[in-house]
């Protein structure tokens, strides 16, 4: 397990209490911690809790020569995924024992524009891509909320719509095996 320093009676936040807020998949680009953040200043819930990992655990795990994981969730398409990317080699650049470290990622698609861009996401994440995942709940609840604003749209109770009863969903996650498969 990674050692903390011990709370300096300057800082705002103990370490302790970040790690214990913190979760263990990262939020997207656009939200917000909901706590306080350590430098006084809003800062995106995606980077603090990413230099964390990185930073703490990741330096851990560098050193014994195991890769670094994560998962994204919430993430709406390439352009997101090419922010993680950025975020992953400005890490490398500013913390030395990462320069060898192996640090990939994977998307989760839960979001209906993200289904249209999933081999664009492993395209943008580049060497850090690891593949996708997709969680049916939150898709279904995402098709939803953009099918519902179509007035000429209708779709049956949100139970009865699953994998095995509506090709569009399955046809989803066929559509992801593949793009992973076809990336290696």
């Amino acid at each position: 397990a990674a050692r903390f320093p011990p709370r300096s009676p300057r800082a705002p936040h103990a370490l302790r209490d970040l790690r214990r807020r913190r979760a263990v998949r990262d939020r997207a680009p656009r939200r917000s911690p909901g706590s306080p953040p350590p430098v006084g200043r809003p800062v995106s819930a995606a980077i603090l809790g990413t230099a964390l990992t990185l930073f703490y655990p990741g330096r851990a795990q560098a050193t014994r020569g195991q890769g670094i994981y994560f998962y994204l969730p919430k993430v709406d398409g390439a352009e997101e995924c090419a922010w993680y990317r950025d975020l992953f080699d400005r890490s490398r650049a500013l913390l030395s024992f990462l320069k060898d470290a192996t640090i990939r990622a994977i998307p989760l698609v839960e979001a209906l524009p993200a289904v249209y861009e999933m081999e664009e996401m492993l395209h943008a994440l580049g060497p850090y891509a690891a593949g996708l995942n997709a969680a049916r709940w939150d898709l279904k609840a995402s098709i939803f909320e953009f099918v519902m604003a179509d007035p000429k749209a209708v779709w049956p109770d949100r139970f009865g719509v699953d994998i095995k009863t509506t090709p569009f969903l399955a046809n989803i996650f066929r559509r992801l095996v593949a793009v992973c498969l076809k990336r290696g």
